[in-house]
């Protein structure tokens, strides 16, 4: 008795297991592969383990998932203009930049951008549109996951947030949007409380807050967007959250998980950015090294080499050829001039004043005979 006991206490716990946060195993991904790229695919990994989960505990398959998103009708629940504050210059200026980067244009599939002095508008693709609007809430910056974001002026002022660290929680909350998190919970939340109380309540919600953490995971990474300078203010930024002991709800990882995965990007991004550097041949001074050139006033060379014995190792730096066999060439002397125009003079004679030349032969070979 006391054996099954422990056994039902065993399976109890295992659902209330603490979040094993993501290995992103950077160490193995291949060269040919994008950092970015690896990073993305190891996040959404992560989210499929948790929600098998979730799916599991409300016994539902993915086919049923997908036929439940397709049968949603949204309902616009957007804030009234009285609530709203007007967009300073400095969120105007972020939220363009973010807007306008190309991984986000993709992601997004935005195509045209509107600014009104209330709020600014990104036109998609899909006949669809993300709003970023200005209100006082409990937050920051946060999402009503589907294709509104809402900033927070006065908390933005009060923390002191640069305007890059604006743009990347910015960037965090796109990409939340990007990948329709908000359909996932919402789903799962409205099987949950349609059960008629006949799943665990400490089962689903553990489990539902390990998906939501893995969630969190994956806008972290996803909200990179492939952008080294958004990686390294994301690095600092939670290193400054760590500093001042901010701590974030249950729903999302710890400070120190989300800033371990981030460091750990940011160094591999930072390495491919800057490849080592391959260090210049030295210049050696060699006196006397060539005993063909001394003969030609040389006594020194300067050779191109990695190594300071040139005798055993050869030579295998670069050299002007052409300075080379310059100083190679002879030294032209009187008798050398002498010779060149006298058989120069000789060769003009005979194709110009053949005439000339055979009378004078003529007159030598009379001249001879009469001898």
């Amino acid at each position: 008795m006391k054996f099954i006991f422990f056994i039902i206490i065993l399976i109890s716990a295992s659902s209330l297991l603490p979040y094993n946060t993501i290995n992103l195993e950077l160490d193995k991904k291949p060269d040919h592969v994008q950092v970015y790229n690896w990073c993305t695919k190891k996040a959404e990994i992560h989210v499929k383990k948790y929600k098998n989960e979730v799916m599991k505990i409300l016994n539902i398959s993915f086919e049923q998932l997908e036929n439940i998103k397709k049968r949603i009708v949204y309902i616009n629940n957007n804030p009234t203009k009285k609530s709203l504050t007007l967009i300073e210059e400095k969120i105007k200026n972020c939220v363009c930049n973010v807007l306008t980067h190309p991984y986000v244009k993709e992601k997004l599939k935005i195509t045209n951008l509107k600014t009104t002095p209330l709020k600014i508008i990104a036109k998609t693709r899909n006949d669809s549109s993300i709003e970023i609007i200005c209100q006082n809430s409990n937050e920051y910056i946060k999402t009503n996951g589907r294709n509104t974001i809402y900033i927070n002026p006065t908390i933005i002022s009060q923390y002191g947030f640069s305007p890059t660290e604006i743009e990347v929680m910015l960037a965090h909350e796109l990409a939340h949007i990007a990948c329709k998190h908000y359909l996932d919970l919402t789903i799962f939340k409205k099987i949950y409380n349609t059960s008629n109380n006949t799943i665990s309540p400490n089962q689903f919600n553990s489990a539902y807050n390990n998906m939501q953490k893995a969630l969190e995971v994956e806008a972290d990474i996803v909200g990179i967007f492939n952008n080294r300078k958004w990686a390294q203010i994301s690095t600092l930024l939670f290193q400054k959250f760590l500093q001042n002991n901010y701590t974030k709800a249950p729903t999302h990882p710890t400070v120190q998980q989300r800033l371990r995965y981030f460091k750990s990007i940011y160094h591999v991004l930072l390495k491919k950015s800057n490849p080592p550097k391959i260090p210049k041949p030295k210049i050696i001074t060699c006196k006397n090294n060539a005993p063909r050139l001394l003969n030609r006033g040389i006594d020194k060379m300067n050779f191109a080499h990695s190594s300071p014995d040139l005798k055993t190792t050869g030579y295998s730096g670069r050299i002007n050829k052409l300075a080379i066999k310059k100083l190679m060439r002879p030294k032209t002397t009187i008798n050398q001039i002498i010779k060149c125009i006298s058989i120069t003079s000789l060769l003009y004679l005979i194709l110009f004043k053949k005439r000339f030349v055979l009378k004078t032969l003529g007159r030598v070979t009379q001249n001879c005979f009469l001898f």
